[in-house]
């Protein structure tokens, strides 16, 4: 039966909170840090599939590993974010909340390609209904992301910009 001091410990560690009194023992964080590891390698492996399904996303599941991975494992971390394939789009969005043009253009053009299959080879108009109301709104927040890395202007002591 697990104590609420252990329960408290695993919850200070999720979520980094700051508690007086309780600390936190090694074996309690080498079982958070392999639940972090074992979820982000499962999200890697669902961004992976995703390469090959056009319905389940890559590049959200490789941000969830990344994110996993900086709590778990500051090794894979890194990996992750210098992949040569992963690690630019992940950093981009780490550091700037960018999606690059390419990215929102397969995106859009994944959408419609499913949809319109829908449409022609299934019978059941909800199925493509469903399909459109997840769409239009992870389309529009796609679309209202950054596709470049907005410089701050940079003001001189004065108060003119440069």
């Amino acid at each position: 039966m697990i104590e609420f001091a252990d329960f408290y410990a695993y919850i200070k560690l999720c979520f980094n909170l700051s508690g007086v009194g309780l600390t936190v023992n090694r074996k309690s964080m080498l079982r958070v840090s392999h639940i972090y590891l074992a979820l982000g390698w499962l999200s890697v492996g669902l961004g992976v599939i995703g390469i090959f399904l056009p319905l389940l996303p890559t590049t959200p599941f490789m941000l969830l590993a990344a994110w996993l991975f900086a709590k778990g494992s500051p090794r894979l971390h890194d990996w992750i974010c210098n992949h040569p394939r992963f690690g630019l789009s992940i950093r981009q969005w780490n550091e700037y909340g960018v999606i690059n043009r390419r990215a929102k253009t397969l995106a859009m053009v994944a959408f419609l390609v499913v949809i319109t299959a829908s449409l022609v080879l299934i019978e059941n108009r909800w199925v493509a209904f469903i399909q459109l109301l997840v769409a239009i709104p992870v389309s529009c927040f796609i679309l209202s992301r950054p596709s470049e890395a907005r410089l701050a202007k940079v003001q001189n002591p004065t108060g003119s910009s440069q």
